[in-house]
């Protein structure tokens, strides 16, 4: 009888241990996977930023408000980002970035992958070698959002939800037609911009 309890708890222990090395490697699994997707796709959003247009070294808000843009497109899941200016190379043109994904595991446990990129900002004339569209995104005030560029014939989709202090965001207002078009951009034919509006 002895034997055969000793087995059964020796059999537990086995289990337990198996499933505790299985679920820290999966979950190891997952967070480098999740560091490799971030860091292509910080990768493609520079790429597709600074392919677009040139910009200024002394202030590099732009660039970044665009980079949060494109990382919004190209990662698919919930999570907040930060952008960190990491450092300034004006003699060679570089910006460096830490780029911070933070997420919630299915268990509830918050965690962060990171990525860095260094971007070359100095491109002058580059602006050209983009053919779809290149869609801007303006608060009330005209104050600047974000860009994102879009093949023509594609959907346009808004990656942006602005916010203002005692009002609920209703939607965009296409600037070239005049037109309210709530949160259907429609699709990319030309460069647009579109303006939030609010109630």
């Amino acid at each position: 009888m002895k034997n055969i309890i000793y087995g059964a708890v020796t059999l537990l222990i086995g289990v337990v241990v198996t499933l505790t090395i299985v679920t820290i490697t999966g979950t190891m699994n997952r967070e480098i996977e999740l560091e490799d997707a971030l860091s292509i796709a910080v990768k493609k959003s520079v790429e597709a930023c600074t392919s677009r247009k040139g910009y200024d070294l002394d202030n590099n808000n732009q660039f970044v408000a665009d980079l949060l843009v494109e990382l919004s497109n190209e990662i698919e899941n919930d999570a907040d980002l930060e952008i960190e200016v990491m450092g300034v190379d004006k003699d060679k043109g570089v910006l460096s970035i830490r780029v911070t994904e933070y997420y919630t595991t299915a268990t509830g446990t918050r965690k962060q992958a990171k990525s860095e990129a260094t971007a070359y900002l100095d491109k002058g004339g580059s602006e050209n070698t983009f053919t779809g569209s290149i869609i801007t995104f303006l608060d009330s005030d005209g104050s600047y959002l974000g860009e994102q560029r879009v093949e023509d014939g594609k959907p346009i989709k808004a990656t942006i939800t602005p916010t203002k202090a005692g009002a609920t965001f209703n939607g965009w207002i296409n600037t070239t037609t005049n037109q309210n078009v709530g949160s259907n951009l429609g699709v990319a034919n030309g460069n647009a911009t579109y303006k939030a509006t609010y109630r």
